[in-house]
């Protein structure tokens, strides 16, 4: 089973103690400009699972960053789109499309877990991602989680969030409504 490359769970603890170095727009080769679009990402992640694991349609989870500080989102290197099978619920896996927002290169096609989340379903989602960091206070953002976070008191109609997470502290945005927690 492929490594988790979105940190989530005890991986963002882990990740959290590790000191990080401050990626910024100058420190870049290629400015936030000249990547891919988190949209432009997914059609290229969409079409490998759709050649991989056509039956795992329904988009899961998104995430980016694997460790270093960065002023803004968009200048994550490495994405993460998970899928599911939206007629097999009860799976516990799920397919990861790692996409380079460089080159748009594939850089890794496996499976991976679930976790605690539900699916996404629908990207885009009412709130931009450049909406939600603007309402987070453009923090500083080690990695970023575009998922529903559920435990057994959620209800199976929970609302995906926008989550950021900086140094020491991280920022949730509602993806529907823009709520900020």
């Amino acid at each position: 089973m492929a490594a988790l490359s979105v940190a989530v769970g005890p991986v963002a603890a882990a990740q959290a103690a590790q000191p990080a170095s401050i990626a910024t727009f100058q420190d870049s080769e290629k400015g936030a400009a000249d990547r891919l679009s988190v949209d432009e990402m997914m059609q290229i992640a969409r079409k490998e699972v759709e050649q991989k694991r056509p039956e795992m349609t329904r988009l899961f989870l998104i995430g980016a960053g694997q460790g270093d500080v960065v002023s803004n989102p968009s200048e994550f290197k490495s994405w993460s789109f998970l899928f599911d099978s939206p007629e097999n619920e009860q799976n516990e896996l799920t397919w990861e499309v790692i996409v380079d927002s460089e080159t748009g290169e594939v850089t890794h096609s496996g499976r991976n877990l679930k976790y605690d989340y539900a699916a996404i379903s629908k990207y885009p989602l009412p709130v931009s991602l450049e909406q939600a960091y603007e309402l987070a206070g453009k923090i500083p953002v080690r990695y970023l989680e575009i998922s529903k976070k559920v435990s057994n008191s959620d209800s199976p109609n929970a609302e995906p969030y926008y989550i950021f997470h900086g140094e020491g502290a991280s920022v949730k945005v509602n993806a529907i409504t823009g709520e900020v927690s």
